[in-house]
């Protein structure tokens, strides 16, 4: 007589536990060798920094005339007698017609409210509203520009100057930023090689790395922000960026 499986189902049971061995063993290697793979990198965080110079400067104000709808044309005149008495005060200052941006005019309405919140319609008053901006690469001009503004209000406008703006040019930014990438990356090999050192091991190569965001600081700060920072309170500014770096190891 035949001997088959339901004659012995001990026999076919020990098959299958058999089979559910290979089958975890082969489960547990390919789980201990991406254990090893992971365990054979290291992820560390470097930065670079730089001194620059702004070699853009900005000069931003604004200025405004309160109206009524009945006499919105006269309130509009008055704006661009204003604007004239500013623009006369910007080439006084140094500033060409090219450097002089005049932004189109706003208009609002402000209205008044009684002790119950309701809208008092008698007391609408139309708010016109201007701002001009100058930029060069004359930072000295452009700072006395900014200290001297109160000159304007002398002159019976209500000018509300900012204060300086100091930037570095776009075309610059970019060309540093590479080159800090790459000292960014240096540093963060340094510090992978005294991390490896300490336990033993060895930086092979660079694995990965990803750039952050583009910090522009003021000198010395570590005022920075998650989606990058820009002062443009300073002359002097450090651009610092940093890198995300991720290196096998032997």
């Amino acid at each position: 007589m035949k001997n088959t499986f339901s004659d012995r189902p001990y026999v076919a049971a020990t098959v299958v536990l058999g089979l559910a061995f290979i089958i975890a063993f082969i489960a547990l290697g390919a789980s201990v060798r991406q254990l090893r793979s992971t365990e054979n990198t290291i992820s560390v965080t470097g930065s670079a920094k730089e001194r620059v110079s702004s070699d853009i400067g900005k000069f931003v104000g604004s200025w405004s005339r309160q109206t009524t709808k009945g006499s919105i044309a006269a309130g509009y005149s008055d704006l661009a007698g204003d604007l004239s008495k500013i623009k006369a005060y910007l080439k006084t200052a140094g500033a060409t017609d090219e450097e002089i941006i005049v932004e189109p005019s706003t208009s609002y309405t402000e209205y008044d409210y009684d002790e119950r919140g309701n809208r008092v319609m008698s007391s609408e008053r139309v708010v016109l509203r201007q701002s001009v901006s100058v930029t060069s690469s004359d930072l000295p001009k452009i700072k006395k520009m900014a200290d001297e503004a109160s000159e304007i209000v002398k002159k019976g406008v209500f000018f509300e100057p900012q204060p300086a703006q100091y930037l570095y040019s776009s075309e610059k930014l970019s060309t540093i930023r590479v080159t800090l990438m790459s000292k960014a990356i240096i540093d963060a090999k340094n510090r992978a090689d005294a991390i490896a050192e300490a336990t033993g091991a060895n930086v092979k190569k660079l694995a990965t790395a990803s750039s952050g965001v583009v910090q522009l600081l003021r000198p010395d700060s570590v005022d920075v922000e998650d989606y990058g920072s820009y002062d443009t309170s300073t002359i002097e500014k450090d651009v610092m960026i940093t890198v995300r770096a991720n290196f096998e190891l032997r």
